[in-house]
């Protein structure tokens, strides 16, 4: 009997691990970003920005001036905006201790995809090259009388975003 105890503490805490890790990183980061007053006033009139729908451009100057006034320096300033354009979250902490296995998983999944590699060719021939998403799209939009509409970025006029860190915020999206 305690064998199964023992194998099912051991799997327990080995689905567990990845959380253990992702704690303390993510509280990490939330250090990282700020946790000072200064810095919550800070992102809070960037959050009211951001909620509004318009873009940071046209309030530059005043984001500015209220990040001088408090103190806050521009590589921080950009944190913080890049932040709340691309919130990471526990899920994206889940995944840091995979980057040291993928290697290994790489290989299996190797052995799935290059077989796949044909059908993949064949289905981009037939969806891009020959317009076959493009007439589906078309079809869907006149059946449907749906029109693509244009919205701003919102993080047009940032302070200096972070490229990783927007590819890290869509990284569990490709992943899960």
């Amino acid at each position: 009997m305690a064998t199964g105890s023992e194998g099912l503490l051991t799997s327990v805490l080995i689905l567990l691990a990845p959380l253990f890790f992702a704690i303390p990183l993510s509280l990490g980061w939330r250090w990282w970003i700020g946790t000072e007053p200064e810095h919550e006033h800070y992102r809070e009139k960037v959050r009211r920005v951001l909620d509004s729908g318009i873009p940071l451009r046209r309030y530059r100057s005043e984001l500015d001036s209220e990040a001088r006034r408090f103190m806050i320096g521009t590589e921080r300033q950009g944190r913080i905006e890049s932040d709340l354009l691309f919130p990471l979250k526990i899920q994206h902490f889940l995944l840091l201790p995979i980057l040291a296995i993928w290697p290994i998983i790489g290989l299996f999944a190797a052995l799935f995809a290059i077989p796949l590699m044909p059908l993949l060719r064949f289905l981009e021939w037939l969806l891009i090259s020959k317009k076959g998403l493009l007439r589906f799209a078309k079809l869907l939009q006149s059946i449907t009388r749906w029109e693509v509409i244009g919205i701003p970025k919102l993080d047009d006029g940032a302070k200096r975003l972070d490229q990783v860190l927007a590819s890290i915020h869509r990284l569990p999206i490709t992943v899960f």
